[in-house]
C-alpha cells in the first residue's frame, strides 16, 4: 500500500522540534556548568555552552518553520515523498 506525505504541520513539528532542541540545549549546558570549573581558556567556551538553551531551542524552532513550510511549498507542487507500507499480523 503506497502512501504519500502531501502536508506536515508547521504547528506540531514547531513544537517537537523546539522541544528537541531544548532538551540539546539542557545537556550543553550542564556540560558549559562543569567546564566552568576547568581552566581558564575555557571559560568562553562555557560562557557559549550556558546559553546553548536558548539560541538551540530559537534555531530549532527557525529551522523547523522553514523546513515544514518549504516541504509543503515542493510538495504540492512536484508531489509528496510516496512511502510504502504493509500489513503485518
Amino acid at each position: 500500500m503506497k502512501k504519500e506525505i502531501t502536508k506536515i504541520s508547521i504547528k506540531e513539528l514547531t513544537k517537537i522540534s523546539t522541544l528537541w532542541s531544548l532538551f540539546i540545549g539542557v545537556i550543553l549546558a550542564v556540560i558549559g556548568f562543569g567546564l566552568l570549573s576547568g581552566p581558564e581558556y575555557l571559560k568562553m567556551t562555557a560562557v557559549i555552552y550556558l546559553y546553548a538553551p536558548i539560541y538551540m531551542t530559537f534555531f530549532g524552532f527557525l529551522s523547523a518553520i522553514f523546513s515544514a513550510a518549504s516541504y509543503n511549498f515542493y510538495a504540492k507542487k512536484f508531489g509528496g515523498i510516496v512511502i510504502e507500507l504493509k500489513d503485518i499480523n
